[in-house]
């Protein structure tokens, strides 16, 4: 990179390196500033992420679900078998995309409770199972966990640019 100046010697080095730092560090700042400034002054990026994320955290609660209902909804073993590891998988990759855009609480908790509460809906409605008020009670604490873990805010390490 040209920055306009040749110096010979040790303090030119220095002044070189100095003045190279200095161009990086703005490249830098102005990447930055373009990538995370959109039509709203950046505002919705993180909003837009976290969304996404718990998308994710739930489509994971509900795959982990399914692989238990396959698990004693079907009676071939081979088709049982084969839908668990499959919703597993599924399952997986889903949790590791919420990972992307949440923290590990928030998308753990929020997989968690929608495993949770999917697969006692779906034990009343296939298996006919009993749902007591302390599983209701259960579900509301839960649900209001889970609200205010998503609505907490991660505290970011500052930059140290």
């Amino acid at each position: 990179m040209d920055i306009g100046r040749t110096v010979v010697g040790d303090e030119g080095q220095k002044d070189r390196s100095q003045q190279e730092t200095v161009v990086r560090k703005t490249i830098v700042w102005q990447w930055r500033s373009e990538r995370t400034v959109a039509d709203d002054g950046g505002r919705n990026d993180h909003n837009q992420k976290e969304t996404g994320g718990h998308s994710w955290a739930v489509a994971a609660g509900l795959n982990a679900a399914l692989a238990a209902v396959s698990a004693k909804f079907f009676a071939s073993l081979f088709l049982r078998y084969g839908l668990v590891l499959f919703f597993n998988v599924t399952m997986w990759g889903c949790y590791i995309n919420s990972l992307k855009a949440l923290s590990s609480l928030q998308a753990t908790v929020t997989n968690f409770a929608t495993n949770f509460l999917s697969s006692g809906v779906a034990g009343f409605f296939l298996f006919q199972e009993s749902l007591p008020s302390r599983w209701f009670a259960g579900a509301f604490f839960i649900i209001i966990g889970v609200f205010i873990l998503s609505k907490s805010n991660i505290e970011k390490k500052p930059s140290q640019d």
